[in-house]
């Protein structure tokens, strides 16, 4: 009984430590991108929200209401955005 309460605490307390790990990550990912971030890129991001957010709610599939497509150099900074937002363990 005693072994098994102490293997337990030492699991939670790795576990413990491990979450802080990630969490500790993930932020230091949050404040590296918001230095590294192009100026015009939250515009870019809103536009590619707004198209999500249409095609979502579409019903008859008219597609001629949507906005020009983002260019190329749009499109990579996306994808390098997405990349950078998206966790790793």
């Amino acid at each position: 009984m005693l072994h098994q309460s102490k293997m337990r605490q030492q699991r939670n307390q790795a576990c413990k430590a491990q979450n802080l790990a990630k969490h500790a990550i993930q932020k230091e990912k949050q404040r590296w991108l918001k230095a590294e971030l192009p100026e015009n890129v939250y515009g870019m991001i809103s536009v590619l929200h707004a198209h999500c957010l249409f095609l979502l709610k579409v019903k008859d599939k008219d597609f001629s209401s949507l906005p020009a497509p983002p260019s190329t150099e749009e499109q990579e900074i996306a994808i390098q955005v997405a990349g950078h937002l998206r966790y790793v363990p």
